[in-house]
């Protein structure tokens, strides 16, 4: 795959049909989206971009300013996007690719459907929730922001009993504190540890 180095001034092409040369920018944008080259901006990308549309909020007024981010911005993320997706392997140049899901969290709690309710790192308890399709309640360590506080409210202590700890800082304190407090390992590896720890 090319790499290519993105300048400003093609990114405001493939957004405003009044400049010149579109037709070359959208060709660049079709390869871009094709997989056919790879995106490379250079340091002072987004400092160009906005000074540019400084320069143009001066002659038409702040609709334009606000329309022209709002449009760069979600192209330059969508093609980030789609740059990470890539190497993660979940696309295939444009197409969506289905990766078979290895997550030692997620399989003991498909072998355990009782569990509707688990405690952990907010990536971890929230990805396992959407996994689950609805079916499971995700309350994160308190360190981290609480997206359903309804959820964390039913439990006493502010917890649900099913711990999932990660080798991390707070996954390594919180199954220390659960152990010391009695808690029983349910299941553990050298990258997780799944723990009930009954609220007192």
């Amino acid at each position: 795959m090319k790499e290519a180095v993105i300048d400003a001034s093609v990114v405001l092409r493939w957004a405003f049909e009044d400049e010149a040369d579109r037709a070359g920018a959208l060709r660049i944008e079709q390869a871009l989206r094709d997989g056919r080259v790879h995106a490379v901006e250079p340091p002072l990308f987004l400092f160009e971009v906005a000074s540019t549309l400084e320069r143009g909020t001066r002659q038409s007024g702040r609709r334009w300013i606000a329309t022209g981010f709002a449009a760069i911005f979600a192209l330059v993320m969508t093609l980030d996007t789609a740059r990470w997706y890539r190497q993660l392997g979940w696309l295939d140049g444009v197409r969506p690719v289905r990766v078979p899901l290895n997550d030692r969290a997620f399989q003991w709690l498909s072998q355990h459907p009782e569990v509707d309710a688990i405690y952990g790192g907010y990536w971890d308890v929230y990805r396992l929730a959407f996994l689950r399709g609805g079916t499971l309640k995700a309350v994160p360590f308190p360190e981290y922001p609480v997206r359903f506080p309804e959820w964390r409210d039913q439990f006493p202590g502010d917890r649900p009993p099913i711990l999932i700890a990660r080798p991390d800082r707070l996954g390594s304190f919180n199954r220390a504190k659960a152990l010391s407090e009695g808690a029983r390992i349910l299941d553990e590896s050298p990258d997780l540890a799944i723990l009930d720890w009954p609220n007192r």
